[in-house]
């Protein structure tokens, strides 16, 4: 279904003649296992390796040479990336970073690092070379920061009242106060684990026990991704961190 009516869009688009003045983004928000490491799906509890992480993104741009890309990029960058081809300026981009350098072959990379992971359970992070997931402790809760009450591990309605939420200005990047309220986190590894994508690109050798040293690089490159981040205390809690 989905070939279908996508190959509608770009019929459509040549029905038009649209493509020399219309830029088009196509991503995912995650993969999905098909076999892969024993599961099937988006399992609930599944370590997040590359299947479910590393998501499709294409750009089709007018101005620019098409070509494939390694560069690290991470979905808020589409963001950024919508504003400077509308050419909105002086505006907050959070998080984002522009992906027009790239496209323009006037930068090779606009990331030396990406975050990722699922809300509630491990953090992970690569640098392009390594992939390293970074266990939470179910023991301690995660803190929700939401303008509703949702329930942050499932669908999202209907919501549950939290009578418990405190209101307050809590995130640094967002001018308006939100809820505070907690729940439960989850596992999806028990360890840390540690791969080369390089040598490993299916993730099938975890390397966590036999290159300490990586290992230890890359966790504190994540204590350093999380506090320029300004992550709340809280997360360094859960996953056992000290902050940076």
């Amino acid at each position: 279904m989905v070939d279908r009516w996508f190959g509608r869009v770009l019929e459509t688009i040549d029905d038009e003649q649209l493509w020399d003045d219309t830029m088009i983004i196509v991503t995912s928000d995650h993969g999905f296992f098909l076999g892969e490491h024993g599961w099937v799906g988006k399992p609930y509890k599944a370590p997040l390796y590359n299947v479910l992480a590393h998501t499709p993104l294409m750009i089709w741009h007018p101005e620019y040479q098409m070509e494939e890309h390694t560069a690290l990029t991470a979905a808020v960058d589409i963001y950024s990336t919508v504003l400077d081809a509308f050419g909105v300026a002086d505006v907050d981009r959070r998080h984002s970073k522009s992906l027009l350098s790239l496209l323009s072959g006037s930068d090779d990379k606009i990331r030396e690092w990406v975050l990722y992971g699922y809300w509630g359970s491990s953090v992970n992070l690569t640098d392009g070379r390594y992939t390293y997931l970074h266990p939470c402790d179910p023991e301690v809760d995660s803190d929700c920061y939401s303008t509703q009450m949702v329930n942050p591990h499932s669908w999202f309605t209907p919501p549950d009242s939290q009578p418990a939420a405190e209101s307050g200005q809590y995130l640094p990047y967002a001018d308006c106060p939100v809820w505070r309220y907690s729940a439960p986190s989850y596992v999806r590894n028990d360890q840390p684990m540690l791969f080369d994508v390089k040598t490993d690109p299916e993730q099938l050798n975890d390397r966590s026990e036999d290159d300490q040293s990586i290992k230890e690089r890359m966790q504190r490159l994540l204590q350093e991704a999380l506090s320029e981040k300004d992550a709340p205390e809280n997360q360094y809690d859960r996953l056992d961190l000290d902050s940076v």
